[in-house]
């Protein structure tokens, strides 16, 4: 018994049987040494892991607002037809009031998000009166372009269950196209191409703007961000999002088929 105790402190039969046991401990010096090398390291690490959950957090969000209203569309034109049957007159009305301002005809998109909100599952109305957005807005080159969101007179935007805005601008029944906006949640700021996204709905379905051949807001003239004097710089971008799966044309100027990458 005092041999088996004596494995347990160090005794002659410790001793015997497995030989003298040394303990080892980090100096002061090592320790710090090694904080210092895992600070470096997570200080050049976590900027870009941060940054890219961001980016990707971003490019899922468009990619399902996309898929959500585009499903919604389909079904109200199969239930109410193409919305350029229906009689909407364009939202510039090419009138001004007395004041020499242009008179703007909201009925339009008004009807539009109307019906096409009959298709989304758990979102809701953003009725007039209510401030659905309070955020400032901002261009793709860092140019003010709202200080306070959506206008309470507009009766133009619902919310997906999400919390992603979105809203039905002019409507052109001349070219048979409408604006579709969509504003994602989070943040202090909207941006044009980065986190407000621009699409059209057309005979053909909804569009992004952007994409290639289609007009009027194409990559060349609405998706560089060195357009400091364009209000709508970004409103070209959201094609590279969809149908590129990037956001680097927020970071520098891309080009289809010519440069589709930062790197």
């Amino acid at each position: 018994m005092e041999k088996f105790f004596d494995l347990f402190e160090g005794g002659p039969a410790c001793n015997k049987g497995f030989g003298t046991l040394k303990s080892h401990a980090f100096t002061l010096s090592e320790v710090l040494i090694t904080l210092g090398i895992i600070g470096v390291v997570s200080t050049l690490t976590l900027p870009n892991l941060t940054s890219k959950y961001q980016e990707n957090k971003i490019k899922t969000q468009t990619k399902h607002a996309y898929a959500v209203i585009s499903n919604a569309y389909d079904m109200m034109v199969r239930d109410y037809g193409d919305p350029s049957s229906w009689g909407i007159a364009n939202t510039w009305t090419g009138q001004l009031d007395e004041d020499g301002n242009v008179i703007v005809d909201y009925s339009g998109p008004e009807l539009v998000t109307a019906r096409m909100f009959e298709y989304i599952k758990g979102g809701r109305l953003c009725h007039a009166g209510e401030v659905c957005d309070e955020r400032p807005r901002y261009t793709l080159s860092g140019m003010q372009t709202w200080s306070g969101g959506v206008p309470e007179e507009w009766n133009n935007h619902f919310y997906l269950n999400n919390g992603t805005l979105v809203g039905f601008g002019y409507y052109n029944a001349d070219a048979n196209y409408g604006d579709v906006q969509i504003t994602l949640p989070g943040g202090k700021k909207s941006v044009l191409g980065k986190t407000i996204f621009y699409f059209h709905y057309t005979p053909e379905g909804i569009v992004p703007e952007g994409r290639k051949g289609y007009d009027p807001y194409s990559l060349a003239g609405f998706c560089d961000p060195t357009l400091t004097n364009n209000s709508n710089a970004g409103r070209g971008c959201t094609t590279w999002v969809v149908d590129h799966d990037t956001l680097d044309h927020t970071k520098c100027k891309l080009e289809w088929g010519v440069k589709n990458s930062c790197k």
